[in-house]
């Protein structure tokens, strides 16, 4: 207390479960002893993953709770301690690296600090999520799509395509029954459970693609008229001849002409009129265009 004088009449040391504890016999003028303790604080233990995916960015590791007035001092190889790292529980940002180390030191009331507790972490590397579409030349309701599958280093593969569908399959094929945008979702997932993933967009437009020409010879080449539709709720088709006398008529999307009439003979060459009237999600379309046919 800056009044007395200590003097050291004897040091010994020993240890017990990995704390060194210390004894001073030490004597006062007055002659009385005494004999103070200092224990070092036994190591922490460190709970958390010590295998981590390479872009498993943002970790927590903790350690039981200390008593009031003890300090906890993290640390961290290969990562940043987010925050203060004076508490039970902390989070480290790791970087894109092979291996990692978390440590922690623990302090008592006296200010003895514990032996560090250390933890290696090792990374492993993500799969490649990849894929490409391989769509119908005029995308429309109805039509298959194929998915080629062109991840690295997976073992799972699961599909979304954003139409309430999935597959497990590596190349599934999917068609979509309604117009508009489908976010297609690849999950791939290696032997380690680490995971990648990509999405593409597939759209389904409202549309009408029109031909210009047929031939209706029966030679199996371009022998129909067929008008592609995409997402129709309501059509009507009506074809006429130059002066205007109806030919072939019909409601229903996906049909095709055989250049015949309702009698079951064969039209001429020429040009033939059609009138079209069809309704979508949408829109409502109405087209007015013509057709030649040739033999």
């Amino acid at each position: 207390d800056g009044q007395r004088q200590w003097n050291v009449t004897s040091l010994t040391s020993s240890t017990q479960n990995d704390s060194i504890i210390t004894q001073w016999n030490v004597n006062l003028q007055n002659g009385l002893a005494i004999s103070p303790y200092l224990s070092r604080p036994a190591s922490p233990e460190i709970q958390g993953p010590d295998t981590l995916c390479f872009k498993s960015n943002v970790v927590e590791y903790e350690t039981a709770e200390l008593p009031l007035g003890w300090d906890y001092l993290w640390s961290a190889s290969g990562g940043q301690v987010s925050g203060s790292s004076n508490q039970s529980m902390i989070s480290v940002d790791w970087d894109e690296s092979i291996s990692g180390n978390v440590s922690l030191v623990v302090s008592d009331n006296n200010g003895c600090s514990s032996f560090p507790a250390s933890l290696n972490i090792f990374f492993n590397p993500l799969p490649e999520a990849a894929f490409s579409i391989v769509s119908p030349d005029y995308p429309h309701t109805g039509e298959n799509f194929s998915f080629v599958n062109e991840s690295t280093g997976g073992l799972i593969y699961n599909w979304n395509f954003g139409n309430g569908e999935s597959s497990n399959a590596i190349n599934p094929i999917e068609d979509f029954e309604e117009p508009g945008f489908y976010l297609v979702n690849l999950l791939v997932i290696d032997a380690n459970g680490c995971r990648d993933s990509v999405r593409k967009e597939v759209q389904i437009p409202e549309e009408l693609i029109f031909p210009d020409v047929f031939s209706p010879n029966g030679d199996g080449v371009n022998d129909v008229l067929q008008i592609q539709s995409s997402g129709m709720k309501q059509y009507s088709l009506q074809i006429f001849d130059r002066w205007g006398n109806l030919l072939f008529e019909t409601n229903k999307p996906g049909f095709h002409w055989d250049g015949r009439t309702a009698s079951g003979e064969l039209v001429p060459t020429g040009t033939y009129f059609l009138l079209l009237r069809a309704e979508g999600k949408s829109k409502i379309f109405e087209k007015r265009t013509s057709v030649s046919v040739f033999y």
